[in-house]
């Protein structure tokens, strides 16, 4: 028997998302140019970084600008406590990039993580994101207080299994004390809410690129067009 896309319950649901995520893109249309301006500006630092590359840790831009993607994708289509998972995957990749260049050294820690439980355990205290918060904190106090601010906010409200993320996709029930729980949601002030905030979020790790690689774009022009996308919500 052939298969038919869209004839299963779960890439029916799949189209649902991407048909929730077109429709979003017109219904909020502001936030959804935002978000293209953030995705552009991505792009361009990507793809504008010196070669050959001073080590690994631009490459973690494309991871961030990755986890950009599929959050902002869950976001437009309804799954809004599952963008936030994906938008903290965004800031901790940025994180990590800040972090990788300014201590270098740290590269064959972080590459020999899997090399055994000794390796694995000195990974994991050498990149402890308290320590990765602070270490941010005495290089620029100013984005510290903007990327920290996001990364908790991405915790509340999804990237950890906290009230809001819970509550805010159950309904009161028909019956009397009973609840509806919904995959996704079409709550205006939800969807609007997360699509500005994936925002933030990608000017917040865009933001930790101008703080570890200034010397590698064209800060100025980058910082201005974060100004206007920010300007625009």
């Amino acid at each position: 028997m052939k298969y038919q896309w869209g004839a299963d319950p779960l890439s029916e649901h799949i189209e649902i998302i991407f048909n929730n995520a077109r429709a979003a893109s017109y219904k909020y249309r502001r936030e959804y140019k935002a978000l293209l301006g953030v995705h552009d500006l991505f792009s361009s630092v990507v793809h504008n970084f010196s070669d050959p590359m001073p080590n690994i840790a631009p490459l973690f831009i494309a991871r961030s600008h990755a986890a950009f993607i599929a959050g902002v994708t869950h976001g437009l289509g309804g799954h809004t406590p599952d963008c936030y998972i994906l938008l903290r995957g965004c800031i901790e990749n940025s994180l990590y990039s800040f972090y990788l260049h300014k201590h270098p050294d740290l590269v064959t820690v972080w590459i020999n993580r899997h090399d055994g439980n000794e390796q694995r355990r000195e990974c994991r205290k050498s990149f402890q994101m308290s320590t990765i918060m602070k270490s941010l904190e005495e290089t620029d106090p100013r984005a510290h207080k903007y990327v920290s601010k996001l990364y908790d906010r991405t915790i509340d409200c999804g990237a950890h299994p906290n009230m809001m993320s819970v509550f805010t996709m159950m309904k009161k029930g028909e019956k009397p004390s009973s609840f509806d729980f919904s995959i996704t949601t079409t709550d205006k002030i939800v969807l609007r809410t997360c699509l500005k905030d994936a925002v933030h979020t990608g000017l917040s790790a865009l933001t930790l690129y101008c703080v570890a690689y200034a010397d590698q774009f064209d800060m100025i022009a980058v910082k201005k067009q974060m100004l206007r996308i920010n300007k625009s919500i």
